[in-house]
């Protein structure tokens, strides 16, 4: 079985902390239990003629619940024009995410100094995550008054990293290992514009 087909697999199954996971054979569907987070659809497998129908169904289920929600697609989804009908039905398209390969085996301890001595390190206090939570809501211009609850139940699955510019916070991140899979996943990769790709 491919990486690919073993991470859809995987992922169709997977439960989502505070959330309830709904298999719908033709998407897999996350509510959440906390009005303040927001709703997933994911793992598309429609024919054209049911598109137009389906996502409205869920349009309509969120609707109900009053939360948002996004609906992440992958290149497997099926049909492949699911990206242009969401667009057509009003959905702003994000960022793209990607599935990352790496060979463990030619791993080399890095040095903890970035390039132009950018200081990345592990957070090792869970006191700190408050920090992160301020920070994404900066960089995203946006509320998430859920955030530093999740980031402090999950302290014990994830590892978290902050940048720093001589003690100036400059950016954050976290890796989620859930429980069950073999896929770690990146989240919260927020940086300040003036330090972006820059490795």
């Amino acid at each position: 079985m491919s990486i690919l087909k073993e991470y859809r697999r995987e992922r169709r199954v997977l439960e989502i902390p505070n959330y309830r996971r709904e298999d719908l054979g033709t998407v897999v569907r996350y509510s959440p239990n906390r009005p303040d987070a927001d709703g997933i659809v994911c793992f598309a497998n429609l024919s054209v003629g049911e598109l137009a129908a389906e996502i409205q169904r869920h349009i309509d289920h969120f609707e109900a619940i009053a939360t948002r929600f996004e609906w992440k697609v992958y290149d497997s989804d099926k049909p492949g024009c699911l990206k242009d009908k969401l667009v057509d039905a009003g959905f702003e398209k994000g960022d793209p995410e990607i599935l990352m390969i790496y060979d463990l085996a030619r791993f080399q301890s890095v040095d903890r100094l970035g390039r132009d001595n950018i200081d990345v390190r592990r957070i090792e206090s869970i006191e700190l995550l408050n920090q992160i939570a301020e920070f994404q809501e900066l960089i995203w211009q946006r509320s998430f008054p859920w955030l530093l609850d999740q980031l402090q139940s999950t302290w014990n699955e994830c590892a978290f990293f902050a940048a720093y510019d001589h003690r100036r916070l400059v950016g954050t991140g976290w890796i989620e290992y859930p429980e069950d899979s073999q896929f770690p996943e990146l989240h919260g990769g927020a940086v300040l514009p003036n330090y972006r790709e820059r490795f």
